[in-house]
């Protein structure tokens, strides 16, 4: 039977054109929905947990993959990324989230289900919403990331919850991660703990017996800066706000993006060899280098995302809530109740 034969509820969201930077149409754009902009009748009807969510075009019937990181219907928090097949650069783009209060949650392998929120390019995906113990790959790679150190985990972050670094002690070995190659994208949100950085400080990349694409604080200006063997692109001066940084290498040429915008380039060809990848330190077998602060929403990208494709997710994931807007609707009764932003 056709989706949806027992889901009656749901909420229309609708992503504002204007916020989703470029003159094409993004292709499998996974889009964050910070579930305490969801409506009413959506915490009254929701299962905890959100297992019984599923997310279509406007057609009602055309599923998309998504992944509920959390829901709480207790505290009406939670985090949720859709597959959207298309999102639209000169049309407002609308999906149905709809809800039914008694579906489970489905295979993360299935077609629809969590796995397939990321499409083959992504390595890894790391949401830091963890409790303890390391960290969860939601990709199907299944590169989880081993705990070093003490991280202080369920801290407020910026999409959902982070981890707290210590700065002496504390990061994630992800040398589970197999990709060594370019081109590469590299994702993180962070928030320092210091501005006073007296070594190099790694944020997330790969540097073990080479040099791979990496984000790091620079100690002798404290700057954000991307470095890929040589390569180097310095940013702004490090302070304690949080900032979505990425960095892109296509071969040629490494760029660092700040909070969606280019902030610097370099040029230079770069052989790579087999590098382990971490988050929270320079490199695994040096026993300095260690950042302090908040990480969040980290990811390996096999691929050179475009400078459109990154203002768009920041545009989403720095104020999610003036990216689109929320409508609950009754598929037998029409509308029903707007939660509007």
């Amino acid at each position: 039977m056709a989706f949806p034969a027992n889901y009656n509820l749901y909420d229309e969201v609708t992503i504002d054109k204007d916020k989703v930077s470029g003159s094409s149409d993004h292709s499998n754009f996974p889009a964050y929905i910070d579930l305490p902009d969801m409506s009413a009748q959506f915490w009254a009807n929701v299962s905890n947990g959100g297992g019984d969510i599923r997310v279509t075009l406007d057609d009602g019937t055309t599923q998309l993959p998504r992944e509920v990181v959390s829901c709480d219907i207790s505290g009406k928090t939670g985090e949720l990324h859709v597959n959207v097949s298309t999102l639209q650069y000169d049309t407002d783009t609308v999906i149905r989230v709809w809800y039914n209060g008694t579906d489970t949650e489905p295979a993360a392998d299935s077609t629809y289900g969590s796995q397939n929120t990321w499409n083959s390019n992504y390595k890894a995906v790391y949401h830091m919403n963890d409790a303890s113990g390391g960290i969860t790959d939601s990709t199907a790679n299944g590169n989880d990331g081993t705990q070093g150190g003490t991280p202080t985990y369920e801290q407020t972050g910026k999409v959902g919850s982070a981890i707290d670094l210590d700065g002496s002690s504390d990061y994630f070995d992800l040398s589970a991660i197999s990709y060594n190659s370019n081109p590469v994208s590299i994702q993180i949100w962070a928030k320092s703990g210091k501005t006073n950085y007296t070594s190099t400080a790694g944020l997330i990349g790969a540097r073990s017996g080479g040099d791979l694409n990496r984000i790091r604080v620079e100690p002798s200006s404290d700057v954000w800066d991307a470095y890929f063997n040589g390569v180097d692109s310095s940013g702004s001066s490090v302070d304690t706000n949080w900032i979505k940084l990425d960095s892109t290498y296509d071969g040629s040429t490494l760029t660092l993006y700040e909070n969606g915008s280019p902030a610097n380039t370099d040029t230079g060809s770069v052989s790579l060899s087999n590098s382990d990848w971490v988050i929270g330190r320079e490199e695994i077998d040096v026993s300095n280098e260690y950042f302090q602060g908040l990480v969040d929403e980290a990811r390996v990208y096999a691929g050179t995302l475009s400078a459109d494709w990154i203002a768009t997710e920041y545009a989403n994931q720095n104020s999610p809530d003036t990216f689109y807007g929320v409508i609950a609707k009754s598929k037998k009764q029409g509308f029903s109740k707007a939660y509007i932003f």
